[in-house]
């Protein structure tokens, strides 16, 4: 509601009051006028007291409603509007950056087949980026369903995360130590251990559609992983795991903080490492 429509709603209230007032006065105003029916003084008189004790009660209440009215129900209109700003400035900010829901923590979103199920649903892209993506490993049918989305529905996915020869890496090893049991090295082994396996199980001519780059330049502080137009941001913190990071929900590629995140993937994923399968898999066999 703008300011023209309080000042209006405001305006239309104090009349309402005047008209009531003016309707009160045009009544009393008429029962004193009644008082020459009674040609008699002594009925005059009682008419006159009965009138005038009618007179100063209805005063009376007329004075209580308008002190309440301006001093409380003010007070409470004026909460409520606030209360009402508060909430429009809310969505209006959550349409402007694209949030579509915030979770308290990863781990209140769901289990692993919640996260395979984000990418069963996908139609024309995904792509993840985290500092290890460790989590992909934890299902068994990750890799079936990513060959199956690439082969059967051209799904396009990029892979993005850190490389073992980040300059960083001995620093977050060090931050670790207090936050996770499986250290990021092992979880980096895991993860391209994995990715081989879906590149062995796509047909030559799908092999572009499963691009997987390492960056070395950059700590990264996020995860981010976009299904078409819905995108899922989990920050990490020094203090605690991923799973107990809050988790946001982004809705829309032309929303403010949507496009930050996607030029973010954007920028680190020019300047990162291809991984090259061949001598991996070759390492692996």
């Amino acid at each position: 509601m703008s300011s023209k429509d309080q000042n209006v709603n405001i305006l239309k209230k104090h009349a309402s009051l005047f008209h009531a007032f003016i309707f009160l006065l045009a009544v009393i105003v008429a029962a004193f006028a009644a008082i020459k029916v009674f040609p008699d003084p002594i009925w005059q008189a009682i008419y006159f007291s009965v009138m005038s004790s009618v007179a100063a009660a209805l005063m009376v209440v007329t004075l209580l409603f308008l002190l309440r009215r301006f001093f409380f129900v003010n007070h409470l209109d004026f909460r409520e509007t606030t209360i009402e700003c508060k909430a429009r400035n809310l969505v209006m900010g959550s349409d402007v950056c694209g949030i579509d829901a915030v979770y308290d923590k990863k781990g209140n979103y769901g289990g692993h087949r919640d996260w395979i199920n984000l990418i069963d649903r996908a139609v024309e892209r995904v792509d993840i980026m985290g500092r290890s993506l460790y989590g992909w490993s934890q299902s068994a049918d990750t890799v079936d369903i990513i060959v199956n989305k690439i082969v059967n529905d051209n799904v396009k996915f990029r892979w993005l995360f850190m490389h073992n020869e980040n300059k960083f890496l001995p620093t977050i090893l060090e931050e670790e130590m207090f936050s996770s049991s499986t250290q990021l090295t092992e979880k980096l082994e895991t993860i391209i251990k994995l990715l081989c396996v879906v590149q062995d199980h796509l047909p030559e001519e799908k092999k572009d559609s499963f691009q997987v780059r390492q960056f070395k330049n950059v700590p990264l502080y996020f995860s981010i992983l976009r299904i078409d137009d819905s995108i899922l941001v989990n920050h990490y913190f020094c203090s605690t795991n991923s799973e107990n990071s809050p988790l946001l929900h982004l809705k829309g590629l032309s929303s403010t903080w949507t496009r930050m995140y996607l030029n973010e993937f954007e920028t680190i994923w020019k300047k990162a490492t291809g991984l090259e399968f061949e001598s991996l898999g070759k390492k692996h066999e």
